[in-house]
């Protein structure tokens, strides 16, 4: 199954915004989770967990599969990893270092299945005290996907809009309501 392009929920972006802490020089990140949509041929990203930033190392990769593979919940899995890089080259793509790429590809080659890699840096400069430094207020956000036959490529990223979540949310507790009640509606 090809994947050509990473989906980010409303949600998952919010987890981006609000938990990673970004800048002071060191990188942030953390798992993502989330499923195939094969139909559409995506990988959906529904929760991002903030975490020390994610040793992309191979050697490590192991390692942090298994330690987060515990948190898989049931309509999504360990779907890669995100982590911030602090610098930025004007609005362009952001550039894997070789170890984010070995990392990806030994991730996808473990679970067998694609992982999305997303790379996080500010979208330019502000300065305070007359320095500048860099601007983590609307940080850019781009994707990658690694297969597990050992293909890596940058792909389109989209992010859900906040009303689209909301809706989603809604319909998500309703069905939720209506099982427990024991609704044959739902």
């Amino acid at each position: 199954m090809s994947i050509s392009s990473v989906y980010v929920t409303a949600d998952a972006r919010d987890d981006i915004s609000r938990d990673l802490p970004f800048g002071g020089g060191l990188e942030a990140g953390g798992p993502l989770f989330g499923y195939l949509d094969p139909e559409r041929e995506r990988l959906v990203i529904v929760k991002v967990i903030a975490n020390e930033a994610p040793p992309n190392d191979a050697r490590h990769v192991f390692v942090e599969v298994r330690r987060w593979a515990h948190l898989d919940r049931p309509g999504h899995r360990l779907a890669g990893t995100a982590h911030s890089h602090e610098h930025f080259r004007d609005g362009l793509r952001a550039t894997p270092s070789e170890a984010d790429e070995n990392g990806w590809l030994e991730m996808a080659e473990q679970l067998a299945e694609p992982i999305a890699g997303l790379i996080i840096s500010p979208r330019g400069e502000r300065y305070e005290g007359g320095f500048p430094v860099p601007d983590w207020v609307a940080p850019r956000i781009d994707a990658w996907v690694a297969h597990p036959d050992g293909r890596l490529a940058a792909v389109p990223l989209r992010v859900e809009p906040r009303w689209l979540g909301n809706l989603r949310a809604e319909r998500e507790n309703a069905e939720m309501v209506a099982m427990l009640r024991g609704d044959d509606a739902a």
